[in-house]
């Protein structure tokens, strides 16, 4: 059974959400802040306050790249959270 949960969990359904924005950033999409925008709620579950505040700042003020620096490290810890 935990490994039914850990599917579940908001860290693991927010993966896909990371990644999305992660492509989005690195290649400076615009529609990045509304990627944030529309999973703000389900990101701040599971980002550390510090680390969605940052995020937060990076996308309003179109800093992408420091936005997907940022994703890519929470990204790789939640991955390595999950073995």
């Amino acid at each position: 059974m935990p490994t039914e949960s850990r599917k579940t969990s908001p860290a693991h359904t927010s993966l896909p959400i990371i990644e999305d924005l992660i492509e989005l950033a690195q290649t400076l999409h615009a529609d990045a802040e509304d990627v944030f925008r529309a999973h703000q709620t389900q990101l701040a579950a599971v980002l550390s306050a510090k680390d969605f505040a940052t995020v937060t700042r990076h996308i309003g003020q179109y800093q992408f790249s420091q936005a997907a620096t940022l994703l890519e490290q929470v990204h790789n810890r939640m991955q390595a959270s999950a073995t």
